[in-house]
């Protein structure tokens, strides 16, 4: 794909991201779907394995994270759906 093209859909996918959580927050499951292919859409664009590798680690990661610092309270959402957090 040209680079320029790519840059373009890069953009539109980062902005479809930020609107969707803006307008999706109150829908867990929803938003978790559109989430997941607006990922795999940028994840197809960009066929780099390092890429692939270093989104996969980061999303395990970043996951366990999140539900490490819920379990002790450090913050809270405004609408859970699976032990503290919007799923």
């Amino acid at each position: 794909m040209n680079r320029r093209i790519n840059q373009i859909f890069t953009g539109l996918i980062a902005i479809s991201t930020l609107v969707s959580v803006a307008l999706l927050w109150k829908f867990n499951f929803i938003l978790t779907v559109v989430l997941v292919v607006l990922a795999i859409l940028m994840l197809l664009m960009n066929k780099s394995k390092q890429e692939i590798k270093t989104f996969i680690i980061c999303a395990f990661f970043g996951a366990m994270a999140e539900a490490f610092a819920i379990s002790f309270c450090v913050w809270t959402y405004g609408n859970p759906s699976f032990i503290g957090i919007p799923i």
